[in-house]
């Protein structure tokens, strides 16, 4: 991961043990089906988002919607703008099976920060 703040593991997170044991949130069959499901995903996409995406962002929207899916399964509702890093391996999973054409991704970023991009430099 390209931070500090992302290369967590799973079992680094007391959540995900209470949840889940002693394995890697990744092989529980509850992560495949609720998270990484295409329809699963798809369904949850559309209630983040109200219109269709166009086919070029599908899968970033589908990221998103599988990185907030993956954040209520572990700790419930959080709030508006309440950002828990997701574990490494989960979001490895997730970029795996909904990958970026481009290969770029934008990493966790807590509620005041923007991308890189926006930051004013003089």
């Amino acid at each position: 991961m390209g931070t500090v703040v992302e290369s967590v593991c799973c079992q680094e997170i007391p959540n995900v043990k209470k949840n889940v044991g002693s394995s890697c949130i990744c092989e529980e069959s509850f992560f495949i089906f609720f998270v990484l499901n295409e329809q699963s995903a798809n369904a949850h996409m559309r209630m983040l988002y109200p219109h269709p995406p166009p086919d070029a962002l599908k899968n970033r929207h589908i990221r998103k919607a599988c990185y907030k899916s993956f954040s209520s399964w572990i700790h419930g509702y959080l709030g508006h703008g309440n950002r828990r890093p997701i574990p490494s391996c989960a979001v490895g999973k997730i970029r795996e099976t909904y990958p970026d054409p481009d290969g770029m991704y934008t990493g966790f970023m807590f509620t005041s920060e923007g991308p890189a991009e926006w930051l004013d430099v003089d």
